[in-house]
């Protein structure tokens, strides 16, 4: 589903926004469960409470970035969620205090997340299978060429905003966070590093431009690079998103599918999760055969 990371983040910055704004009206505790006569009767600590349904929408993007229904219903659930779990807990002292749930609505966690695939499987388009890559271009001979190509995870984006905001709100005077603060930052930056990556390709080589300041710079001429080509892969094969594996066998992993994968003559390689693979893979092997 090519627009799953766009509006998936739109989603978890919707999440994000329930908790900002009605931080400061919300009790420490917060009733996150309610016996049959829709009574709470258990409680989590705020963060926790504020947390469960993002991690939820996590989970939802995981499993279901090649199933629209399945995204679609964990969206729904997600914000469903955060919604009744915001308006119950809005303006109370303590989470005894919570607002009841009437009979009905919990039924709404079960009905509108199921009405939510249905329409998601109803109003999805379904894509035709990418053609297969070429492995050379018709370049003439002494005509140049350059390829670009760039591409941005919005989770890993918003991920990496959220944690160096994170960070810098525990530096503020009075909050004594111990090492909390220096962590986010470190793993803000780390985030915000792997989140976008710029790849050209030219008579020079491959540069690769990491973060949306598009620095570092990773370059390789194309001297130092055996072939080029393209392979399907999903961030479960790789361990995760980001930078991932050692040097000489690393895949730079932003979402799942078509990598431009670059092959060293020591049998190493490098792959790169980026948009129009096949071009790239082609223009490296064209360049390389002149």
């Amino acid at each position: 589903m090519k627009r799953l990371p766009l509006w998936g983040a739109l989603v978890a910055l919707v999440l994000v926004a329930l908790s900002a704004v009605w931080w400061g009206r919300l009790p420490a505790a917060m009733a996150v469960h309610w016996n049959a006569a829709g009574e709470p009767d258990g409680s989590l600590p705020k963060a926790a409470a504020l947390a469960l349904p993002l991690v939820l929408w996590v989970v939802g993007v995981v499993f279901g970035r090649r199933t629209p229904p399945v995204a679609a219903a964990f969206a729904v659930l997600a914000l469903l969620l955060q919604g009744l779990t915001v308006w119950a807990n809005l303006d109370r002292a303590d989470w005894h205090d919570a607002r009841p749930l009437a009979v009905w609505m919990p039924v709404l966690l079960i009905v509108l997340p199921l009405l939510g695939g249905w329409l998601g499987l109803r109003f999805t388009m379904v894509r035709d299978a990418p053609p297969a890559p070429a492995e050379t271009l018709d370049l003439p001979e002494g005509e140049r060429a350059v390829w670009v190509s760039r591409y941005t995870s919005p989770m890993l984006l918003a991920s990496g905003c959220l944690a160096l905001a994170a960070g810098a709100v525990a530096l503020l005077p009075g909050r004594s966070v111990g090492p909390v603060s220096p962590v986010l930052l470190v793993v803000g930056f780390l985030l915000l590093l792997f989140s976008s990556v710029r790849v050209q390709v030219s008579e020079q080589g491959v540069a690769v431009a990491y973060g949306p300041w598009s620095f570092p710079v990773w370059r390789r001429r194309l001297s130092a690079i055996a072939s080029a080509r393209t392979e399907k892969v999903s961030p479960f094969q790789v361990g995760g998103w980001g930078l991932r594996g050692l040097p000489g066998r690393a895949t730079l992993m932003l979402r799942g599918g078509e990598c431009l994968v670059l092959e060293y003559p020591n049998g190493g390689r490098f792959a790169i999760s980026v948009d129009g693979a096949a071009d790239g893979a082609a223009l490296i092997n064209t360049l390389k055969n002149r």
